[in-house]
């Protein structure tokens, strides 16, 4: 599946189509999330997942010596859970959450003079 993003709000669709790839300034991301909450009388509980695909990239120049070796940085996914307490009465709920975040990065420094 492929997210297509416009690079301003004025640009049309199929103009976004036609493009290949993503240009500086893009982030494309596709997710699922899934989540429930229930109520057993005044108690609340629930959660949430959520797992992103993204096309997260950043390729610099090294600003250490030599000048011409490269760092790239990329995040291709990542997810969360969220678990939800409370405790409901009249027209309000009082709640705590916790959760995780974890995702998949990979860094990479080249020596292109190697």
């Amino acid at each position: 599946m492929r997210l297509v993003t416009c690079r301003s709000p004025g640009e049309p669709f199929t103009q976004a189509v036609r493009r290949q790839g993503a240009a500086n300034g893009d982030i494309t991301a596709t997710d699922a999330h899934i989540g429930a909450q229930y109520q057993w009388n005044q108690i609340v509980l629930g959660g949430e997942v959520t797992w992103t695909a993204t096309g997260i990239k950043k390729t610099i120049v090294s600003p250490y010596f030599p000048d011409s070796d490269t760092e790239t940085g990329k995040i291709s996914n990542y997810v969360t859970a969220v678990g939800r307490i409370g405790y409901a009465f009249d027209r309000v709920l009082i709640y705590a959450t916790a959760g995780y975040a974890g995702g998949k990065v990979k860094f990479t420094a080249r020596d292109n003079d190697a």
